[in-house]
């Protein structure tokens, strides 16, 4: 059980969710932004149709979410995930150990 008490909980309690927030939006904000420059080029209100489905009109949120979910955009969007998740996981969690180690050993003055 956490002891609310203790000094300096409330700067732990953000800095985890600082680093939950630094984990997760920016891969969204990539993949969003990819996402973004191919509705940007490839959007002419006709969604291309897929195997037997003809060609049909449809809105920018409409073609933006096939073409997000598409079997080739999908991998895509995983790699983006998982390369950075690689890099910030274990830079996020140095950095955490790092500050922990820093609290909890006595002041040389």
């Amino acid at each position: 059980m956490t002891d609310i008490s203790r000094p300096g909980w409330k700067r732990w309690v953000l800095r985890l969710t600082l680093a939950i927030l630094i984990l997760i939006v920016p891969p969204f904000l990539v993949s969003a932004g990819l996402v973004t420059l191919v509705v940007i080029q490839d959007y002419n209100g006709i969604c291309p149709g897929i195997m037997d489905i003809p060609a049909y009109e449809c809105s920018v949120w409409e073609f933006a979410a096939r073409n997000s979910i598409s079997p080739f955009a999908l991998p895509l969007h995983l790699l983006i995930f998982m390369a950075y998740f690689a890099i910030a996981f274990p830079g996020i969690t140095a950095v955490l150990i790092w500050k922990w180690f820093n609290e909890k050993q006595p002041s040389a003055s």
